[in-house]
This record gives C-alpha cells, structure tokens and sequence, in this order.
C-alpha cells in the first residue's frame, strides 16, 4: 500500500504542472479500505496516515463520490469569490433571502 501511495504521490501530483496538491487513491472494494484504516506497518505508524503524509487521500467506492463533490465545491467556491459581482448580478435576491434564512451564513462571509 505504500508503495502505491508514494507511486501516486510521485505520479499525480507535480506543482509545475499546475496539479492539485492532493491525489486520490480508489481502493476497489469496501473490505480492503477498511483494512487500510486499521492497519499499521512495522513502526506502529496507520497507512491512512502514511497516506495523508504522501497527500494521498485513500477513499472507497462509498466515499469517492463525497471526495468528488468536496473538490467540486471547493472549486465552485474560488469561482464565485474571483467574480462575486457577475454571480449576484444573476442571482440578484439570493444573497439577502439567505442571511436571511435559517440555515447558516457563513459561506457569504466569504463573498
């Protein structure tokens, strides 16, 4: 597993390429992911872990879709915050009915 890790690490994320400075590593099957979060190597150190160090995040065929749309949004959000005038020029009640709302305002605290 390390291995794989250092390999995709290596692989996938290059800065000069204008990567993302995380990669994700799909294990197939739900069985073996939960392995991986159990296990230790010989230095008592999690392989999620030695995962996270390498900036691999190791995720399941449940949890790749989550990761999926945790990166989605969080390219979503650097969109609307380079260009907040054009977004609430299209959307031009939204940002009042939201504060507004119940739910949380915190993500217009960054627009």
């Amino acid at each position: 597993m390390k291995g794989h890790a250092d390999s995709i690490s290596r692989k996938y994320i290059v800065p000069d390429e204008s990567t993302l400075d995380v990669a994700l590593m799909f294990v197939p099957s739900e069985s073996v992911y939960y392995e991986l979060l159990q296990t230790q190597d010989a230095k008592g150190q999690p392989l999620d872990a030695y995962c996270r160090e390498k900036k691999v995040i190791a995720v399941s065929p449940n949890t790749l879709y989550a990761h999926l749309c945790v990166i989605s949004m969080a390219f979503a959000a650097c969109r609307w915050k380079k260009m907040p005038n054009v977004s609430w020029k299209a959307f031009p009640g939204w940002k009042n009915n939201w504060k507004n709302s119940r739910i949380s305002s915190a993500p217009w605290a960054l627009i």
